[in-house]
C-alpha cells in the first residue's frame, strides 16, 4: 500500500496551568463567525490485534503525529535534559493542573482551507517593499510567495503561512514593522530561535533616530533569560520594532501583560500601534497538541477576545503540518478570512541518506567526516561548512564531543557539546561560539537544532533516530537554509526505535493518544529501514504533497544506488542469509527482539531467552542454525552475519516476508517494550525453498566493495612475491575466498613473514621441503602416468608444506596427508620424504607466525583436568564468517579425536593453519 493521502497526525504538547478565563471577555455574538474543528471517527488499530505488516516502501498508515516536547525551550530559562524530556511532559494525571480534565464540547464541522487567490500588489508597492528589503537585509529581490503575505498583513488581513523550513517565513512579519516603522509582535515557543533572530537583527542593522543619534536596536525578546531589566518597559513603550516573546509571557499577570499590548497598540490614539502579530510554530496550536501546550491553543480566543487587540492582523506560520492540522490552525486561531499561502515541502537542496550503524560505532560512522573536516580546514572552507551532529542521550553526547576533540586535535577544527546537562553559561557559549562559526562541530541532543537559525548549516548527522518523522524533518531542516546544498545522514538500526515504545515515553497517554504515537514511531522506522523508496517522496507523501519530481528525486542514497546499479537493484537473497534469518524466526516463539535474534544468528550462547515461555533450549536452537547453515551453499560466500538483523531483516519485514509483534511485559510497575518477529504467509512459502528476492541494502553495497579493495590488493601482494596467482580459479578471485586462494595466500604471507623478521636460512629451508615434496608429485606422476597436478594440486602441496613446517616434535602422520585431500599412490614415500625433512631441520622449527601475535606463556597442569565453569573474565567473541570463535571449531575437532595436523590442514575457515595453532585453540577451549 502507499502512504494514505488522508493519514492523521497529532502533535503532543506540554501541558500548563495557564488560564485565559480571566482576560477580556470574547466579542459578542456575531461579531467573528468562525467554524470550529470536527472530530471525525478514524479506525485505530485494535489493541488486540498484535501483528502487522509493515507497507513496503513507505510509511505506515498513521493517525496524528506526534513531536516530542524535547524541541522546544520552557518559559525563559528552561533548558531540557534530553533523556527525561518526553516521559516527564507525558505523564500528566489530566489535562489542567490538578483539576479534572474538562468536558469536550460539540464541535461543528471542519472548515477547510480557503483557496489561495493571486494577490495583485502594484509596481508602487512591491518597489517602496523590495526598498525596505535592501535597506535593511541588502537583498534586492524577495523569494517567491514573500511579497503577497506581506501585502495581506499591510492590508491588517489575517495570514497563514505554510512552507518548508528554511523558506523565508520570518520575514514575512520582519519587514512590515521596518517598512511602516510600527511594531510586531512575535510568539513562539523556541526561545533559542527567537534570541538568535534578535541578535542578527539587531546585529545586521539599527535605527538612526538622526545622523548624530546613536544606533538603537530594532528588536527585543521579553523573557527571564533578558538581562536587561527596562527591557520590557522600553518595549511597551514603543522602543522596539519587533517584540519576542513566549506564550506564557503573553498569559502572564493575569492579562496584565496582554493589557499592556493594547496600551501600547493605542498609544498613538489610532488603534494601529502593532501591524501585525505572528504566531510561529503555529502547530502547537492544533487541538491534537492541547495536552502539551494548551496556552498555545488559547492564543486565538485571548487575542480576538480582547477588546483592543482583535483587530491587529495575526499571520500563522509553520513548516510541519499535514493539511488537517493546517486547518486546525486557522480555526483556532480564529483567523478572518486569511490569505493562505502554501508551498512545497521539499528541501530539494538537501542530500539525504540513512545509514546503518557501522559494527565500530560512532568511530566508525564519523571517520570519514574527521577526515573531510580537516581537509576542509587545509582548503579554508571550513567556516562555510558547520555542522551539527545529534546524539539521542546526553551521555553519548559527551562521549562522542570527546572522541571528536580528541581525533581533532591540532587540525584547527573545533568541536563543542550541548545538552540540558550542561550549565546555562556553557551552552550560551557553546550556542554563540557555532553560530559565530568559532565552532565548526557541535553535538547536541535533539532539542538543540530546533532553535538555530545558521544559514550555512551543511551538514546534519544523526547518530541514532529521533522519535517522529516531524521531529525528522525539522531537524534536517537546519541545514542548507542558504538554499546551498547540505548533507542529512542519519545512521540508526531498527532496534533503536523500540525504546520509544517503553512507558518511559508512552506513560499516561490515553489509548488513542498511545496508538497516534506507536504509529508515528513505526513511520519513522519503515522509513529508515527502507532501501527502496525515494527518502524525498516518502517525505513528501508524509505531509500529502504530490512530489513534482515523480517517484525519483534522484538526488538521495536510495535514488543514487539505483542509478548506479540499475543492473542489480534486487538479488535472490535465500541462500545468502535470508532463508537462514527465516528459519530462526519459526523455531522461535515470536517474542524475541532483534537483539537475542541477532546473538542465535551468530551462534552465541543466551543463558535465558526474554520472557520467553516455554523456555527454550539454546543447544537446540544452535544444532537447528548450524544444521542450517550446512545446507546454505552460499552462506560463506558474500553476506557476514553482522547484516543479517541490520539489513536483511528490515527487507524483509518491508517485502512482507517477516511481520512485527509489539510485546511488552510489566517490570516493576512498568511496561518495557520491544519488538519481536514471525514469518508471515509469505515468509512460510519460502522457508523451505524458492527464491527470496530483496533489495541489495546500501551497507552491503559498500561492505562488498572494501572486500573487493582488500582482495585486490591482497593479489597485489601475492604478485609482488612471486605468487603465480593464475593458479587461483576465477570464482576464488572474485570472490577473494577459496581454498586454493587460501592456501596459496597463506603460503606466501608466511615467506613475507619470516622475510621480514630476517629469517632467510628458514626461507632456504621451506624451499627445501616443497622441493622435495614436488619431486615426490613428478614421481607419481611419471609412475602412474598422470598429470603432476592431478597427483597433488599446487594448493595441496603449499598446505602440506606449511603444516609440516610447524611440526616440533613429531612426525607427519600418513592420515594428516589423507585428510588434506592426498589421494595418489605412494603416499607412504610422502610421509617419509616429509619426516627426513623435518629430522634434519627440527632444531630450526618453530613458529613465527604465532611468536609475533603472543608473548604470553601458559602453564600446563601436570595431570588432566576439567574446568568447573568458564573462566570468570572469559569473552566470547565470535567470527563473522563462521559464527564461532577462532579457537572453537580446532577445540571441538580435537575433543572428538581429530589429530592436530588433520584439524591444521583443514580447519573450519578453509585457511591451513600451523599445528600449534591447533594446541593455542584447544587451550583456549580449556
Amino acid at each position: 500500500m502507499r502512504i494514505a493521502n488522508r493519514a492523521l497526525w497529532s502533535y503532543r504538547f506540554l501541558s500548563t496551568s495557564f488560564h485565559f478565563a480571566s482576560f477580556a471577555p470574547l466579542p459578542p455574538t456575531g461579531i467573528f463567525t468562525f467554524a470550529f474543528v470536527h472530530q471525525r471517527n478514524y479506525h485505530f488499530p485494535s489493541r488486540t490485534k498484535k501483528f502487522h505488516t509493515s507497507s513496503r516502501n513507505t510509511f505506515p498508515i498513521a493517525h496524528k503525529p506526534v513531536i516530542s516536547m524535547s524541541e522546544f525551550d520552557f518559559e525563559d530559562d528552561s533548558f531540557l535534559a534530553d533523556f527525561d524530556v518526553d516521559a516527564a511532559v507525558a505523564k500528566r494525571p489530566s489535562d489542567t493542573d490538578g483539576n479534572p480534565a474538562p468536558q469536550k464540547k460539540q464541535t461543528t464541522p471542519q472548515k477547510t482551507l480557503p483557496p489561495q487567490v493571486p494577490q495583485t500588489v502594484s509596481a508602487a508597492t512591491q518597489k517602496s517593499l523590495e526598498e525596505t528589503l535592501n535597506k535593511h537585509f541588502g537583498h534586492q529581490n524577495f523569494r517567491p510567495g514573500q511579497i503577497p503575505i506581506i501585502h495581506s498583513l499591510l492590508q491588517k488581513r489575517d495570514a497563514a503561512v505554510f512552507w518548508s523550513t528554511g523558506s523565508g517565513k520570518s520575514l514575512c512579519y520582519q519587514i512590515p514593522p521596518l517598512h511602516t516603522g510600527k511594531i510586531a509582535l512575535v510568539i513562539s515557543p523556541l526561545i533559542s530561535l527567537m534570541e538568535d533572530q534578535v541578535a542578527k537583527l539587531n546585529g545586521i542593522f539599527s535605527t538612526d533616530d538622526d545622523a548624530k543619534s546613536e544606533k538603537k536596536d530594532v528588536a527585543v525578546f521579553l523573557g527571564s533569560g533578558q538581562r536587561d531589566p527596562m527591557a520590557e518597559q522600553k518595549a511597551l513603550n514603543g522602543e522596539y520594532q519587533l517584540i519576542y516573546c513566549t506564550p506564557e509571557k503573553l498569559a502572564s499577570g493575569e492579562g496584565r501583560f496582554l493589557n499592556q499590548l493594547g496600551n501600547l497598540h493605542t498609544s498613538n490614539g489610532a488603534m494601529d500601534g502593532l501591524c501585525l502579530i505572528a504566531v510561529d510554530e503555529s502547530h502547537c496550536v492544533s487541538e491534537w497538541g492541547h495536552d502539551f501546550r494548551p496556552v498555545y491553543r488559547k492564543i486565538g480566543s485571548v487575542l480576538r477576545g480582547h477588546e483592543v487587540l482583535k483587530t491587529v492582523p495575526i499571520v500563522a506560520l509553520t513548516a510541519t503540518a499535514v493539511p488537517r492540522v493546517q486547518n486546525d490552525i486557522l480555526s483556532s486561531l480564529r483567523l478572518c478570512d486569511p490569505n493562505v499561502v502554501k508551498q512545497s515541502f521539499d528541501r530539494e537542496n538537501l542530500i539525504i541518506s540513512v545509514k546503518r550503524k557501522p559494527a565500530g560505532g560512532y568511530r566508525s560512522a564519523l571517520k570519514k567526516f574527521v577526515t573531510e573536516m580537516k581537509e576542509l580546514k587545509k582548503s579554508r572552507s571550513l567556516s562555510h561548512s558547520s555542522t551539527i551532529i545529534y546524539c539521542p542521550t546526553q551521555g553519548q553526547v559527551e562521549e562522542v564531543a570527546q572522541w571528536l576533540e580528541g581525533e581533532l586535535e591540532g587540525s584547527g577544527v573545533r568541536a563543542e557539546s550541548y545538552h540540558g546537562g550542561q550549565n546555562i553559561d556553557h551552552r550560551s557559549s557553546a550556542h554563540v561560539n557555532f553560530l559565530t562559526s568559532r565552532t565548526s562541530i557541535i553535538v547536541a541532543t535533539l532539542a538543540f537544532g530546533m532553535g538555530i537559525d545558521k544559514t550555512d548549516t551543511r551538514r546534519i548527522i544523526h547518530y541514532g533516530p529521533p522519535k517522529t518523522v516531524e521531529e525528522y524533518y525539522q531537524q534536517i531542516g537546519r541545514a542548507g537554509r542558504d538554499g546551498r546544498e547540505a548533507e542529512c545522514t542519519m545512521y540508526c538500526n531498527s532496534a533503536d526505535f523500540d525504546k520509544y515504545k517503553n512507558d518511559f515515553y508512552l506513560g499516561g497517554l490515553s489509548s488513542e493518544a498511545r496508538a497516534n504515537q506507536e504509529m508515528s514511531i513505526e513511520s519513522l522506522r519503515t522509513y529508515s529501514m527502507s532501501d527502496e523508496a525515494c527518502r524525498r517522496a516518502e517525505l513528501l507523501k508524509f505531509f500529502e504533497e504530490t512530489p513534482s519530481f515523480g517517484e525519483r528525486c534522484g538526488t538521495c542514497d536510495t535514488c543514487v544506488a539505483r542509478s548506479m546499479h540499475s543492473d542489480d537493484i534486487e538479488r535472490d537473497f535465500a541462500d545468502n542469509g535470508a532463508r537462514l534469518i527465516l528459519y530462526v524466526i519459526s523455531i522461535l516463539n515470536g517474542k524475541q527482539g532483534i537483539s537475542n535474534l541477532d546473538k542465535i544468528l551468530r551462534g552465541n550462547k543466551i543463558e535465558s531467552y526474554r520472557y520467553s515461555s516455554p523456555y527454550i533450549d539454546h543447544d537446540v536452537v544452535k544444532e537447528r542454525v548450524n544444521d542450517m547453515k550446512s545446507k546454505m551453499t552460499g552462506y560463506k560466500k558474500r553476506v557476514p552475519v553482522t547484516y543479517f538483523t541490520k539489513d536483511l531483516l528490515p527487507a524483509l519485514v518491508n517485502r512482507g516476508f517477516v511481520e512485527v509483534q509489539s510485546q511488552s511485559v510489566q517490570v516493576n510497575g512498568r511496561t518495557n517494550s520491544w519488538s519481536g518477529y514471525r514469518l508471515s504467509m509469505a515468509g512460510h512459502g519460502v522457508l523451505q525453498s524458492g527464491p527470496i528476492v530483496l533489495p541489495v541494502p546500501a551497507s552491503i553495497r559498500e561492505y562488498e566493495k572494501e572486500q573487493q579493495e582488500k582482495i585486490q590488493k591482497s593479489l597485489d601482494d601475492l604478485k609482488k612475491m612471486g605468487a603465480d596467482t593464475d593458479q587461483i580459479p576465477k570464482h576464488e578471485l572474485e570472490e577473494g575466498d577459496g581454498t586454493v586462494f587460501k592456501a596459496i595466500r597463506t603460503w606466501y604471507n608466511y615467506l613475507d613473514l619470516l622475510q621480514r623478521n630476517g629469517r632467510t636460512t628458514r626461507i632456504d629451508e621451506l624451499e627445501d621441503l616443497r622441493i622435495r615434496i614436488d619431486a615426490w608429485r613428478m614421481d607419481v606422476a611419471a609412475k602412474y602416468r598422470i598429470a603432476p597436478a592431478d597427483a597433488m594440486p599446487d594448493h595441496t602441496l603449499l598446505s602440506v608444506a606449511y603444516a609440516a613446517a610447524s611440526i616440533k616434535d613429531g612426525r607427519m602422520e600418513k592420515e594428516s596427508l589423507l585428510a588434506a585431500g592426498v589421494r595418489s599412490g605412494g603416499i607412504d614415500d610422502l610421509v617419509s620424504a616429509i619426516n627426513e625433512w623435518i629430522n634434519v631441520h627440527k632444531e630450526t622449527v618453530d613458529s613465527v607466525e604465532e611468536s609475533s601475535k603472543s608473548g604470553c606463556a601458559m602453564i600446563i597442569p601436570n595431570e588432566p583436568f576439567n574446568p568447573k565453569k568458564a573462566w570468570e573474565y572469559f569473552v566470547y567473541k565470535p567470527q563473522k564468517k563462521t559464527g564461532l570463535a577462532a579457537w572453537e571449531s580446532s577445540y571441538d575437532r580435537f575433543t572428538a579425536g581429530e589429530h592436530p595436523q588433520t584439524i591444521a590442514m583443514t580447519p573450519l575457515s578453509g585457511r591451513p593453519i600451523q599445528v600449534n595453532t591447533v594446541f593455542g585453540h584447544v587451550f583456549d577451549g580449556m
